[in-house]
């Protein structure tokens, strides 16, 4: 009987700790940094997008925002359940979302996107490399840390 009231205590923690983290990539911004592309040694990335989507069943509009275009460049949307958005970001390393290797760590303000919505959205990017692929999901304004 001991065990078997341990084990439901345990059973709901964790699902209790699960729903937390899975609801910490909910958020009204999203901050999505330029990813570092090492150059001629690696495999050069295909076609890129953003993918956007939220589990609220009414239509939630956003606005994307490509660092350092200004207003002409934002790209406006909206989102629900049952209707994700796409955005191609582009194909090969010369776009909005890649910066060389030897760029890495160097604050740019002319990469990267930062995704603002009237209610919470989940964001992720995926890339696509020839036999390889990759993917970034953002964690919204919970992942923000003081440094």
């Amino acid at each position: 009987m001991y065990k078997l009231k341990l084990f439901k205590r345990l059973l709901v923690a964790l699902i209790v700790f699960n729903a937390t983290m899975v609801y910490a990539q909910l958020s009204k911004t999203h901050y999505i940094p330029p990813i570092t592309e090492s150059g001629a040694n690696s495999s050069t990335p295909l076609d890129h997008y953003l993918y956007i989507s939220t589990p609220s069943t009414a239509s939630i509009n956003f606005i994307i925002k490509p660092v350092g275009l200004g207003i002409a460049g934002y790209i406006y949307g909206s989102v629900s359940q049952s209707t994700p958005y796409v955005h191609k970001i582009g194909d090969g390393r010369n776009t909005q979302l890649f910066i060389d290797a030897n760029q890495t760590s160097v604050k740019k303000n002319n990469k990267g996107y930062i995704i603002e919505s009237q209610g919470v959205i989940y964001v992720s990017v995926r890339i696509n490399a020839g036999s390889q692929a990759g993917a970034l999901v953002s964690k919204g304004m919970a992942a923000l840390g003081t440094a």
